[in-house]
């Protein structure tokens, strides 16, 4: 039987795994650097690469010119920079595929970027066990349909790529911004009877209001790449029943380190020596987790990984905040994720996103973009309405001064909010 591989309605492609063995048979060179806007062929530069023992880098389709120098690549390295193949003709099976990619291995890196939110993006080289840490094999994930909500040139996508492709599921893409796509998330979660969602939490928040139908089939919803929202639970549950709902903490530097059912991550025993808590509650990562990467800083074998928690027992914690979050008012540091979980308890709210605004008294106030969950309610009455809310929740300085009523709030290349203002 000849399973269905990848589904990418917006683009109208269609492969089954015998297809997709046939593409790596006829592809005779490798692109050096990957920057490609068709996601079916990147993930096919992967299991080339994968397949041959070779390294590779990763781009996102959406770098400009300047971006890419920046980085020290130029237009000329991403057209002319190939390594010529020998044809695949060995490749009689998708078995045969997947043990020739564990043996060659060793050979096979993946060069990634980091989203660059925060500054220059960052290139960090991953082995293929960092990669496939989290892949889990066996008959029980043999059925699953993956709904394939990230971009695939970042770990999330990876993950989730790795996890499906070593057990041979199909995966839909859905990870498509425009109203038309978002549209039709619904009827391609239904038609190919999906098992599996991972996406971030701003994701879910945009398509929510495009779903009118319980979807039965998913029994697992993953959130990660962003700060885990609780309040989300009750509208998901809504539509996907059946959905056992996790939370995952993952970084381009370290790959999947972390899951959780809830709000709160537990250091495992195996990870105990290797992932810590700053006396000032920053996440720090030891060395040996980490990809390679010269642009990353140590600190005595420790990455510290810009994210603030809240240290709950000795082991236990929940994310408060990236350090790049915090906004100063006044000479107070305010956390924004902190004002939008509020925020998002309102009914008359479907998504916001906090931010700083320069102000010449206090040096910034906070702003807020708000996506309503009623066209009909006046904004004046909503703005009224999270004053008042917040009065007796929050200090002053941490209710938002200036709104922007929006259609939905903008994503990075990775899914998340954009934060930058």
């Amino acid at each position: 039987m000849d399973n269905l591989f990848w589904v990418d309605l917006s683009r109208n492609k269609f492969k089954t795994f015998r297809e997709f063995t046939d593409d790596l048979k006829n592809s005779t060179i490798l692109r050096k650097y990957v920057y490609l806007n068709d996601p079916y062929e990147i993930l096919l530069n992967i299991v080339l690469a994968a397949f041959h023992g070779k390294e590779i880098e990763l781009l996102d389709w959406d770098y400009s010119e300047n971006d890419l120098l920046s980085m020290g690549i130029s237009l000329d390295n991403v057209t002319n920079e190939v390594i010529d193949l020998q044809m695949t003709n060995n490749i009689d099976n998708i078995n045969e595929l997947l043990n020739t990619i564990e043996n060659n291995a060793v050979n096979f890196g993946l060069a990634l970027y980091t989203s660059g939110t925060t500054g220059k993006p960052k290139k960090v080289h991953h082995s293929f066990n960092n990669l496939t840490r989290g892949v889990k094999k066996g008959i029980r994930f043999e059925n699953d349909v993956w709904a394939f909500a990230y971009n695939p040139t970042h770990i999330a996508g990876l993950q989730v790529f790795f996890q499906a492709f070593f057990n041979q599921n199909t995966m839909i893409y859905i990870f498509d911004n425009s109203n038309e796509g978002r549209s039709a998330v619904q009827d391609s979660l239904m038609n190919y009877q999906v098992t599996k969602i991972s996406a971030t939490p701003t994701f879910y928040r945009n398509i929510l209001t495009y779903l009118n139908k319980e979807i039965p089939s998913v029994n697992t919803i993953t959130s990660g790449g962003e700060r885990y929202d609780p309040s989300l639970d009750q509208y998901l549950l809504k539509y996907f029943p059946n959905a056992r709902i996790k939370n995952i903490y993952a970084s381009t530097e370290a790959g999947s380190l972390l899951t959780s059912n809830g709000d709160f991550f537990i250091i495992a025993e195996t990870l105990k020596e290797k992932i810590k808590i700053s006396s000032d509650n920053e996440l720090l990562i030891h060395r040996s987790l980490l990809g390679d990467s010269n642009d990353i800083t140590l600190s005595s074998d420790w990455y510290n990984s810009g994210d603030r928690v809240e240290l709950v027992e000795h082991n236990k914690f929940k994310f408060v905040s990236r350090n790049s979050d915090f906004v100063n008012i006044g000479g107070y540091r305010v956390n924004p994720l902190e004002i939008e979980e509020l925020l998002l308890k309102l009914d008359c709210i479907s998504d916001i996103l906090v931010y700083g605004r320069n102000n010449k008294i206090t040096g910034n106030v906070l702003a807020a973009d708000i996506v309503k969950s009623n066209n009909n309610i006046d904004d004046k009455d909503i703005q009224k309405k999270v004053r008042e809310y917040l009065e007796d929740k929050v200090q002053y300085w941490k209710i938002p001064r200036l709104f922007r009523f929006v259609e939905f709030i903008d994503q990075t290349r990775t899914g998340k909010k954009v934060r930058k203002k």
